[in-house]
């Protein structure tokens, strides 16, 4: 329940929402697993609505890595879009650019 409420936007600017997103993405079997039937309003598995959420949330890929460390399990070529895309497009953000000298 602290992760759907975690989802509002209403609690986007709230530390302690994106922890609970970020802690819940720790585990995303167990997440998948929260409800026996898909929830109205999230497409996919739950994990998707959380990973969807929490790279917004977060200032630095690097605070998403035990996210996606523990995603690589479940990922695969049907659902890229929904959990490496969100994972590369921040990475991709938040890269520093080498320096030339």
């Amino acid at each position: 329940m602290r992760a759907c409420a975690a989802l509002a936007p209403s609690v986007a600017h709230l530390p302690r929402a994106t922890d609970v997103l970020l802690t819940a993405l720790q585990d995303p079997a167990a997440a998948d697993r929260w409800f026996p039937e898909p929830l109205p309003l999230v497409d996919g598995w739950f994990r998707f609505a959380l990973l969807k959420a929490a790279p917004d949330r977060v200032g630095a890929f690097e605070d998403l890595a035990p996210a996606a460390m523990a995603l690589v399990p479940l990922a695969n070529d049907h659902t890229v879009d929904s959990d490496w895309g969100p994972l590369l497009v921040k990475a991709s953000r938040t890269a520093t650019a080498p320096t030339c000298r």
